[in-house]
């Protein structure tokens, strides 16, 4: 987590602003987002 937090603040620095927001919405639907997993319940063949 820390490595994706170091490079937005690099993008920032350099004032890639684009890549920076880019990265964090990235970063945001991974952390926020619940995996897609197939239930457990579902018919078996």
């Amino acid at each position: 987590m820390s490595n994706v937090m170091q490079k937005i603040a690099a993008f920032d620095q350099e004032q890639r602003y684009e890549d920076s927001y880019a990265l964090t919405q990235e970063f945001r639907e991974w952390l926020l987002e619940p995996p897609i997993q197939p239930s457990s319940r579902q018919a078996r063949p």
